[in-house]
């Protein structure tokens, strides 16, 4: 509805105009027929629009406007005259009047165009008015409001609150002269201009965020900004609202600091920490829990329910546990067994706290893994057992005493032995020293002071009454506390029998020594009928081998002659015989000494055979005879070697041990006999040689073996074990095995 005043001197034309206008809806006429009373009802009452007549007898209508604009009021004004001079308009117009209208032409399409400029001037001016009113209604907040507001175009400052005046340090003059970068902290001045400027090309939507600026005294603030676009005076333009957050900001770094110490000093701790809602979901774990349960970081358990982790023998008492914290009580110990990701069982103590973790209720749970312990203590009371179940149904007496000689325990060996046993009877509570006869008290005292004392003793042999009868015992004796005190831990071994046992050894010793001393005095008569009869043997069997040299240069081209031959081998077999009993019953007969080899190889002489060997200063621990091993192999080399005409002799070292190498360029072993050469009697002659080189490296615990190929040669190897050799630094350098 709109509120129309009407002021014209002419009252039928006031009538006439109010019958035309309230036949539009929306016209409320009141009518004036002067300017004064115009005036009298613009002060009483509310009126949306005036339309005046130009000519009136108090005051004409161009005057009748401007005394209003000067009393400040911007009604709108219709000049509706008869008068169509166009210096009268050009007056209305200039002193502020919205619309000039003629009374002219058809009065029903007059008042209709005259209704419609009426509407048009209020519709501006309500709308005119509302943004006078949005204006002032902006300026108020933005005066008043502790919100800083820029307005900035092209990064240039346009406008500024107070209250940026106030964040800032700059006056409104110094911020609309400045660019608003300017304001933005250098470190970050980059980043928010490149923003700013895509926000402004519509790249990225209105935002908030936090921005660090410098006030004008250089102190740094920082500021919750938000960001958006907006059109004024028709150009692309950027509102920014801030609010100074500087200590809540200050104070969130702190308490994320403190926050970051908090969770650094909980992950520093060897026990377990977890923190969950009430519900049991996990919100925290420190990195005891994480290797508790092993996982990598406490980032794969969060968000999970604990009970997940939680054992299903244990997954009922967690639940009910979870439930009574939830009802206030808390502080209790509990214990649960938990499965880690890898599927071990482990028992844990764990003891939970309601308490506030990010401004809501959690429940704090301390964990600490109890497993080895646990373990431990089961380890630990079984130990107990089997070592009551040892001390009970060991042989020995065991006894402990306080230091006042006091017996304050018995195993139940002591018991028996010494007539106890039963609950009224006991070794309990009594003397040490009772038991103990007259004769070897002292010693015992003695013994037993020592070890209190720290000093090192020996088990003695004390004497122990059990009644009618004695018993010699072992003393061993050490140091314990038992059930809180000092005591001393008495171990007696019985050797009553031990004594017999001993005395039927000194008899038997006795017998020993004397048939030992027989048998050495037979043994020696032996070896000197052996040695008397092997010369004598070897003598007539010199006799006869020169009888037969005799006897074969007479029968020469007699048909005896080859009978005179084989007696002859036959008598030379005999003698190699003989000479092999005396070398195997020296071997081992002395003790085994270092031996030279390189000189033990010199020492030998084979015609038509060069020996070829550097062995520097090679000794090995071995017996006496050791030389005779290289004269069998040099033997053995003459007789089967064939065409055997060079033998080379070498050694180097494999691993911790030393090989000799012994090897001639004669026919070698055939594959077969490898192993059976070293037998006794195998072999074309005695068959002995070999057999007795194996014996004597065998003494000192050296071996042999041949390794060559048939048709090459024959190769034999002395293996000698690394405490049996011994050279100088570079000879032993020089025989690294180059594998």
């Amino acid at each position: 509805m709109i509120s129309l005043l009407c002021v014209d001197d002419e009252p039928a034309m006031l009538n006439l105009i109010r019958r035309y206008l309230e036949r539009y809806d929306g016209f409320a006429v009141t009518m004036a027929s002067s300017v004064a009373e115009a005036f009298e009802i613009l002060g009483e009452h509310s009126i949306d629009a005036i339309v005046s007549d130009y000519e009136m007898e108090d005051q004409n209508g161009v005057d009748f406007l401007s005394s209003l604009r000067e009393q400040g009021s911007t009604t709108p004004f219709i000049l509706f005259t008869g008068r169509g001079r166009e210096n009268v308009a050009a007056r209305a117009m200039n002193s502020g009047a919205d619309v000039y209208v003629l009374k002219r032409g058809d009065p029903e399409a007059q008042f209709d165009d005259l209704a419609h400029k009426i509407e048009a001037a209020v519709e501006r001016h309500r709308a005119e008015r509302a943004l006078e009113e949005q204006g002032e209604l902006f300026r108020a907040i933005t005066e008043t409001t502790a919100v800083a507001v820029w307005m900035y175009r092209g990064g240039r400052i346009i406008y500024a609150n107070p209250a940026a005046e106030e964040i800032s340090g700059y006056s409104v003059e110094e911020l609309t002269s400045m660019d608003i970068w300017e304001l933005v902290h250098p470190e970050e001045r980059a980043r928010v201009r490149a923003r700013g400027e895509k926000r402004l090309e519509g790249e990225i939507p209105p935002e908030r965020y936090l921005v660090r600026t410098l006030r004008k005294d250089g102190t740094e603030r920082v500021l919750d900004i938000y960001a958006n676009n907006a059109t004024i005076s028709g150009s692309p333009a950027v509102i920014v609202t801030a609010v100074d957050i500087t200590l809540t900001h200050q104070t969130e770094q702190a308490l994320k600091k403190q926050e970051q110490s908090l969770f650094a000093l909980l992950d520093a701790l060897r026990d377990g920490v977890a923190i969950l809602d009430m519900q049991g979901t996990v919100l925290y774990l420190n990195s005891a829990v994480c290797t508790m349960v092993g996982i990598r970081t406490a980032a794969d358990a969060v968000g999970r329910n604990a009970v997940a982790f939680v054992h299903h023998d244990s997954t009922g008492d967690a639940f009910r546990d979870l439930q009574t914290i939830r009802r206030g009580i808390d502080g209790f110990p509990a214990e649960y067994a938990i499965v880690t990701v890898d599927g071990e069982t482990r028992t844990v103590e764990s003891c939970g706290r309601i308490v506030e973790f990010s401004g809501t209720q959690a429940i704090a749970l301390s964990l600490r893994d109890i497993t080895d312990q646990k373990r431990a203590s089961t380890g630990a009371q079984e130990q107990e057992r089997l070592n009551r179940e040892l001390i009970a149904e060991m042989p020995e007496y065991i006894l402990v005493q306080t230091r006042d000689g006091r017996i304050v325990f018995a195993n139940a060996g002591a018991e028996d032995a010494f007539g106890y046993g039963c609950e009224t009877d006991s070794l309990t509570g009594r003397n040490i020293c009772s038991l103990v006869t007259q004769d070897t008290r002292e010693t015992f005292t003695e013994h037993v002071k020592g070890v209190i004392e720290g000093k090192k003793t020996l088990p003695v042999e004390i004497m122990m009454t059990t009644g009618a009868s004695k018993m010699p015992v072992i003393l061993r004796a050490t140091p314990i506390t038992y059930q809180n005190e000092d005591a001393v831990l008495l171990v007696l071994t019985d050797i009553t029998e031990q004594m017999v046992l001993e005395r039927e050894l000194e008899y038997h010793a006795a017998e020993l020594k004397h048939f030992s001393e027989s048998l050495s005095l037979i043994n020696e008569k032996l070896k000197i009928m052996n040695s008397i009869t092997r010369h004598d043997i070897l003598n007539q069997l010199t006799v006869l081998l020169g009888y037969l040299e005799i006897a074969g240069e007479e029968a020469e081209g007699l048909s005896v002659l080859p009978y005179l031959g084989q007696v002859k081998r036959s008598a030379l077999k005999i003698r190699e015989l003989i000479e092999f009993t005396r070398d195997y019953q020296d071997i081992g007969v002395r003790e085994p000494q270092w031996c030279n080899v390189q000189q033990e190889i010199s020492s030998l002489n084979e015609p038509g055979a060069t020996i070829v060997s550097d062995l520097g200063d090679l000794e090995v621990y071995a017996d006496p005879l050791f030389g005779k091993v290289f004269y069998n192999l040099l033997d053995n080399t003459r007789r089967h070697g064939e065409k055997a005409t060079t033998v080379r002799v070498e050694w180097h070292q494999t691993g911790d041990h030393a090989v000799i190498l012994w090897e001639d360029n004669g026919i070698g072993v055939r594959p077969e006999d490898k192993e059976k050469i070293f037998t006794q009697g195998f072999g074309k002659n005695t068959g002995l040689g070999m057999f007795l080189s194996k014996e004597i490296l065998a003494i000192t615990g050296l071996e042999i073996r041949e390794t060559g190929e048939f048709g090459k040669g024959a190769r034999f190897e002395i293996l000698i074990p690394g405490d049996r050799y011994r050279c100088s630094a570079d000879d032993r350098n020089r025989a690294e095995d180059p594998v």
